[in-house]
């Protein structure tokens, strides 16, 4: 007799045997291949963000929270390793998987290679693959050329048919009616745009993939420039943490987009923004999810107790960054159903033997938190010694795009500041730098120095508070902004006759202020500076360095890359700095009093970016990060 074809709707579940796209699988050496090349030609974003997450202290004293753990050795998947979410296992980032690309067979004519489709995402699949033990083999991928709004629309379809209609489940009529008019809708508007493959095909394929292969995650890829690839996880589960991927590059090369042009969607706000397909478990629908805690031995299919898991969230242990001998005590803790290894405490074992088996791998990454290191050092310390010595080492310095980040999440919608409230207190915090170090007495005179953005800004309300302090300052600008702002707080200092030299003033008028001067708050160049710097300030900044006046600093001194800092040697060398919001990356090396302004960031900010920031003491806007001595005024 002969079997009847199966039909094809939205209510039905498909079967692979029904699509029409062409399969187009690259073996695990393909993908080794890929990893090779993309190290040759790695985005320097994503290195720095593993170096970042390297400096971070993640939760990595639990055994079961998710955990990136880079210790030991150059940047390479080997050395990279990742807490899997489904066995709770320690595993590095070069286990390779075999990639499935379903495509429209027009591709397949034009002889197009599936190669650069994988090469596109690639860091974002080492961590995927990395976080999951089981089930990630195979990553299937299909191709489409979704416009942006397109692919936000088939998003909420699969979201809306997954979780009323998976596997063929029957449904309210409400519900039927709504998923038939979605698949109508999109049906007829791509097929009106003539995208291939038309959403049938996408649809057949995407839901009989999640149904006969059941991957914890799925990725709709588009190459059209202006939109973006979507990854659909089938559990909240194994959704990448907010805790370590909060600030995870977007994946477009571009340094002037936004965080919505993306390549690829990761969910960088873990579930809160992930696309989450509501698959219903259990049954004929396959197994529940349920997190596992196992034997580190990749071969061992031991499974712990949750007494045991008790046990291993309530051990002491840090990730650390710090490398540790290659032979050193393995010896382990044990409790009724496991071994912890007693000097990283991040993996367990089921017996000594498979702690053994497991060594050469582990040996990788396996190492003494970087708190312990330091507990002999500190044993003759003073509290007052302490304090200042976990500030220094334990706050957080910025990459000059975690920076812009921050500032514009504090400016956003969630933080909900407006630029001129920033200004205000970052002004105030540089006013009050200057008159802590700088007695009014002996320093009266001061120019302030402003360049034509934000920080200049700074600088102008820094000037206004340092007349109420009773200082005299004359204002320098030799290029004024032109924003309104600018000229508002211009505005407020003349107003209260502080004295400006004109924006034309030569170098000898300068040259003559500065012999009047007593010191100089530098707010020239800030964070977003980049080199060469051009006129008229390539004449400015020397003429100020050799000064030999006391300089202030605001946020970053002017010539400095925010990174890389004064490695051009053309900057300003100050005496004092205070640092905004946080320490940029680039002033490490600075030897000078350095202090921490601007007490705007709120608590749930501070640990979200993890900046590690000290506490201001009363109603101070400022707080001192090192000092070799007891704080004194000149």
């Amino acid at each position: 007799m002969r079997q009847q074809a199966q039909h094809y709707s939205a209510l039905s579940q498909p079967i692979l045997a029904m699509s029409e796209l062409v399969c187009k699988t690259l073996d695990n050496d393909t993908t080794d291949m890929l990893i090779d090349k993309w190290l040759e030609h790695r985005n320097d974003a994503y290195w720095e963000w593993f170096q970042a997450v390297r400096q971070r202290k993640h939760a990595s004293n639990t055994l079961r929270h998710q955990v990136i753990v880079w210790n030991k050795g150059d940047f390479a998947p080997e050395n990279i390793f990742c807490r899997t979410v489904d066995t709770g296992r320690l595993i590095p980032l070069d286990r390779t998987w075999t990639t499935h690309v379903y495509h429209h067979r027009s591709m397949q004519d034009r002889k197009l290679s599936m190669m650069p489709v994988v090469f596109t995402m690639l860091p974002e699949l080492m961590l995927l693959r990395g976080m999951h033990d089981l089930g990630c083999d195979d990553v299937y991928i299909i191709v489409t050329d979704l416009k942006r709004q397109e692919m936000d629309d088939v998003t909420e379809y699969f979201k809306l048919v997954c979780r009323y209609a998976y596997g063929g489940r029957t449904c309210k009529p409400s519900i039927t009616s709504q998923i038939q008019y979605d698949h109508m809708r999109l049906c007829h508007t791509l097929l009106k745009q003539r995208r291939t493959p038309c959403f049938p095909q996408i649809d057949i394929a995407f839901r009989a993939i999640l149904y006969e292969k059941r991957p914890p995650f799925i990725i709709l890829f588009s190459h059209q420039t202006t939109s973006y690839s979507q990854i659909f996880f089938t559990h909240p589960h194994f959704v990448p943490s907010e805790d370590i991927f909060f600030d995870f590059p977007s994946g477009c090369p571009n340094p002037c987009c936004s965080d919505d042009c993306e390549m690829i969607r990761f969910p960088r706000r873990g579930v809160e923004v992930a696309a989450i397909l509501s698959i219903k478990r259990g049954g004929r629908y396959g197994k529940k999810i349920k997190a596992k805690e196992m034997c580190n031995w990749i071969d061992c299919d031991a499974s712990f107790s949750e007494e045991t898991q008790r046990y291993a969230e309530s051990s002491e242990g840090s990730e650390g960054s710090q490398s540790s001998a290659d032979c050193g005590d393995t010896s382990s803790s044990s409790s009724t159903n496991g071994l912890v290894c007693s000097k990283c405490r991040l993996v367990k074992y089921c017996s000594p033997e498979h702690q053994r088996k497991d060594w050469d791998e582990h040996r990788r990454v396996c190492a003494k938190p970087a708190s312990l290191g330091v507990v002999v050092v500190l044993l003759g310390c003073t509290c007052t010694m302490l304090c200042q010595l976990h500030t220094i080492m334990s706050i957080r310095y910025l990459t000059a795009r975690l920076a812009q980040q921050i500032d514009e999440e504090l400016m956003g919608a969630w933080g909900a500041f407006s630029i001129d409230q920033l200004m205000e207190l970052a002004g105030l915090s540089c006013a009050q730098t200057l008159e802590k170090v700088y007695d009014k007495e002996k320093y009266r005179r001061v120019l302030v120095c402003c360049g034509p953005g934000n920080q200049g800004g700074d600088g102008l309300v820094a000037a206004r508070h340092l007349r109420m302090f009773g200082y005299e300052p004359t204002i320098y600008m030799p290029k004024p902004g032109s924003k309104d702002i600018y000229k508002r707080l211009h505005k407020q200092c003349d107003n209260m006759k502080i004295k400006s030299l004109p924006p034309d003033a030569t170098i000898d008028e300068l040259r003559s202020t500065l012999s009047s001067t007593d010191v100089i708050l530098d707010a020239i160049f800030g964070f977003s500076f980049k080199g060469p710097i051009r006129a008229p300030f390539d004449e400015v900044l020397p003429l100020i360095s050799s000064s030999k006046k006391p300089i202030v600093s605001v946020d970053i001194p002017s010539g400095w890359n925010v990174e890389k800092g004064n490695e051009a040697g053309v900057g300003i060398v100050p005496d004092v700095l205070v640092s905004l919001t946080a320490p940029k990356e680039g002033v490490r090396s600075f030897k000078g009093r350095h202090f921490l302004g601007g007490r705007f960031v709120p608590k749930a900010m501070e640990e979200r970016f993890q900046l590690n920031l000290p506490e201001y003491l009363g109603a101070e806007q400022i707080v001192e990060l090192s000092q070799e001595q007891e704080p004194q005024r000149l």
